[in-house]
Formats: C-alpha cells, sequence, structure tokens
C-alpha cells in the first residue's frame, strides 16, 4: 500500500508504523500535501497539519487520513473528524491501540479494494456480478439483489474458482471469530445463492456441494 506522510514534527514516528508493514512511504511538507495527491493515488494520508487543511486533503483524496498529535482534546477532535479525518492518533504511532486502529483501516481498504475488482466480473455466460451494489445482472435484463453475507459467498467463490471450499473455511472466513445462526446455515446459504440465479431462460452457474468436502464454483 501507497502512503502519503506530511509530518511538521519528526519525533511523531507515523513512518515506522506503516515502513514496518512493508508499505511504501513517500514524504511530504505539509504544504505540498495537495500536490503530492495530485501526482498519484495513495491509500493512507498520515499528517499533522491544521483542521483548517484536512477538508482540502479530503477534496483530493479518497484515501484514509489519520491526523495526528501528541494530545488531544475532545472537541478537536470532532473538529478534526468533521474536517475529513478517518482517525485520530496519538503520536508517536507504535502504541498498541495506534497499531490496532492502523490494522482496522488496512483491513477496510482491503475490503474496498475487492469489492470494486468485482464490478460487472462475469459468473458465466449468462450472469454478471457487482459486489458494490451487491447485484447480479442476467443478460436476459433480470436483476437480483443479494444480501451481504450471499453477497461475500458468491465473491469467495469467485475469488477461487475451480477450488473446493470446506464448510469451516467459509464459516471462518465470512464470520471471523463468530458463530454463524445454526450449524446448518453455510448449507443454507448455498441454497438461498443457487436460488437467487434462477431467472427464466438463463442458465445459473454450477454451484456444487461435494457431501464431506465442501463447495465449488464450475
Amino acid at each position: 500500500m501507497e502512503v502519503l506522510i506530511g509530518i511538521e514534527h519528526p519525533d511523531h514516528k507515523a513512518d515506522q508504523a506503516f515502513v514496518s508493514r512493508g508499505f511504501s512511504v513517500t514524504h511530504s511538507g505539509v504544504d505540498e500535501l495537495t500536490g503530492r495527491l495530485s501526482e498519484k493515488p495513495f491509500h493512507f494520508v498520515v499528517t499533522d497539519s491544521p483542521f483548517s487543511q484536512l477538508n482540502n486533503i479530503r477534496d483530493m483524496t479518497d484515501a484514509a487520513i489519520i491526523a495526528v498529535r501528541k494530545a488531544w482534546a475532545r472537541d478537536d477532535k470532532v473538529l478534526a473528524l468533521g474536517n475529513g479525518a478517518d482517525e485520530c492518533l496519538i503520536a508517536p504511532l507504535t502504541d498498541r491501540h495506534s497499531n490496532a486502529r492502523i490494522n482496522s483501516l488496512v483491513r477496510r481498504i482491503a475490503i474496498q479494494q475487492k469489492i470494486d475488482h468485482y464490478r460487472g466480473v462475469i459468473v458465466n455466460p449468462d450472469w454478471t456480478f457487482d459486489m458494490r451494489k451487491r447485484t447480479i445482472y442476467s443478460r436476459q435484463g433480470h436483476e437480483k439483489r443479494l444480501r451481504a453475507t450471499e453477497a461475500k459467498l458468491l465473491m469467495l467463490l469467485l475469488d477461487r474458482r475451480g477450488n473446493v471450499l470446506s464448510r469451516q473455511f467459509v464459516t471462518d472466513t465470512l464470520w471471523y471469530r463468530r458463530t454463524p445462526p445454526t450449524e446448518r446455515y453455510v448449507d443454507h446459504l448455498v441454497s438461498k445463492l443457487r436460488n437467487s440465479f434462477r431467472a427464466e431462460g438463463c442458465e445459473a452457474p454450477e454451484i456444487v456441494t461435494l457431501h464431506g468436502k465442501g463447495y465449488v464454483l464450475r
């Protein structure tokens, strides 16, 4: 991921949190941030810019903006977030709280990148899928909006098309440390996804259940 850092105070150590993750870091003066943002896209902008400049930065990018200070008053946080910041972290960005908040943003960006990838992707000759809208479209003009878990399951099957996905793998991926509603809910979810592709004049994708093994999209 690409990170743009515009920090006036070097003791904030903003770059260490990202270099340790293997991200590509570009340094900039605070007054040069908008110019840098016009040159290339970034995933993160980390800055101790005045709050009045955050609006200008937000207008230039969809990146996650992390506002950094040595200390935060409650009203200052509200002001920073209102002007476009996604996180307000205390420098240096090396403590457990900052690390957890950055990890949360990294996960969010990774999910969004995958969603953006699945826009108009071909499921089979009769169907396409747009994950951003959670909608499947048939060549006959049918369309159906999927529930969030159905859409995530379809994205998972497409991402690993031809590979068998065990029930445990699907459960761990879709619910992540949580428990699905019932033990057989994954089977129920697969059945609902199959039914979503039922439309006159269209062939549904082949989502196969391999008993004792899992599911595969062919």
